[in-house]
């Protein structure tokens, strides 16, 4: 092999400060896992970070063709601790950036996320309030007492809708929420309810402590309004009224 053939400019650029070729497929697969992980929600982020995969592979290529590195491999096992620290950093990453995991404290999303259960969920899945649909689950803060606190419950209205929920009936733009008996519980009454595309259960608990204020209102702009599932047990828009989209942190997978 001649490593006098001088090297395309891209081959340059590819290989700059890259010495091994260990090196050069840890950034290969850098690239590819940060596509898989950013493409799910921001399509032409992951296309260009494929096309740097794409590139380094060509220049790792090249260089192998025409005998350019001139520091010697990794070995086997150094190569594998690089790969394990990579795929750490991009699990750090995505918990970071892309994907949270959160629990639910209390019973307020009963049947479907009891207390204690967990899910995961898209950080900031909504790019504008437009995106956001009736029955989505989101994660979003609120102030209460000068502190912070997490919320998750159900979208019902969007911007511009009427909602009335009033007992146990709930109407979105003056048309009912259908629903269907499914079975009884742990003392609660469970539904089938189906809000726009969305098919989810819901919960009536059959002696409730207390139930919640009655609520008629007409969502503003940028705002929605949330509930829980377990509909006698749940502080949420019929108490504090809706939420704005700037609140919103979240969307369960």
């Amino acid at each position: 092999m001649n490593n006098n053939i001088p090297r395309p400019f891209l081959v340059k650029l590819g290989v700059w400060g890259i010495k091994t070729r260990a090196t050069a497929i840890a950034f290969i697969w850098i690239c590819v896992g940060i596509a898989v992980v950013s493409g799910i929600r921001h399509f032409w982020i992951g296309l260009v970070m494929l096309l740097a995969a794409a590139w380094y592979w060509y220049a790792m290529r090249w260089m192998d063709r025409h005998g350019g590195w001139t520091v010697p491999g990794k070995t086997s096992t150094q190569i594998i601790a690089a790969f394990a620290i990579i795929v750490g950093l991009l699990a750090i990453a995505v918990k970071a950036f892309f994907i949270g995991y959160y629990r639910i404290p209390q019973n307020g999303m009963y049947p479907g996320l009891p207390a204690g259960s967990g899910f995961w969920a898209y950080k900031h899945a909504y790019s504008s309030p437009s995106q956001v649909k009736r029955g989505d689950v989101i994660v979003f803060t609120r102030v209460q007492n000068e502190r912070p606190y997490i919320y998750i419950w159900r979208v019902v209205a969007l911007p511009g809708d009427s909602v009335a929920s009033i007992g146990a009936s709930l109407t979105v733009n003056a048309r009912p929420v259908t629903r269907e008996r499914v079975r009884e519980e742990q003392g609660a009454v469970i539904f089938r309810e189906r809000l726009d595309g969305a098919v989810y259960e819901v919960a009536f608990n059959e002696s409730p402590r207390q139930r919640p204020p009655d609520s008629t209102v007409t969502v503003p702009a940028g705002y929605f309004f949330v509930m829980g599932d377990n509909r006698f047990s749940a502080y949420d828009s019929r108490y504090f009224g809706p939420i704005g989209f700037d609140s919103i942190i979240g969307k369960k997978l």
